[in-house]
């Protein structure tokens, strides 16, 4: 008995050990994909983030999602809506800029995760906040 609990403790671990690295996006060397980014929402609204046209991305309430479209060199201006469950605007957070850089950065989302860039969502009511890093 001791040793199946053992053996599920060290399943367990892998798997938060595995889920963290695919989480990330990216390490501490300058071998990663500059595009590889991540966009945290910390509201109780859904939002979507577009990248003046060239990419918009929906990303549920108090998650955080992946995104790797954007062009390295590219300076995109932001706009993010945040929206209610029936997709109706609830907030339009005023117009922020992104540089995605030419070589990858280690960017640091939540002093946890390594990314070349990051946009974070941040509140419970308004106002929300909106910082990024690249």
């Amino acid at each position: 008995m001791k040793k199946h609990i053992v053996t599920q403790c060290l399943l367990s671990l892998m798997l938060l050990s595995l889920s963290l690295f695919m989480i990330s996006c990216g390490d501490d060397d300058d071998d990663g994909d500059p595009r590889e980014g991540l966009i945290d929402n910390q509201t109780p609204y859904n939002i979507r983030v577009n990248f003046m046209g060239a990419k918009i991305s929906e990303v549920p309430a108090q998650e955080i999602v992946r995104e790797n479209a954007l062009e390295r060199g590219t300076t995109y201006q932001v706009q993010v809506t945040l929206v209610d469950a029936t997709g109706a605007a609830v907030t339009i957070l005023p117009i922020h800029s992104l540089y995605i850089d030419r070589s990858a950065d280690d960017n640091r989302l939540n002093n946890t995760t390594t990314c070349s860039w990051y946009l974070s969502v941040v509140g419970d009511t308004a106002p929300f906040s909106l910082t990024s890093g690249s």
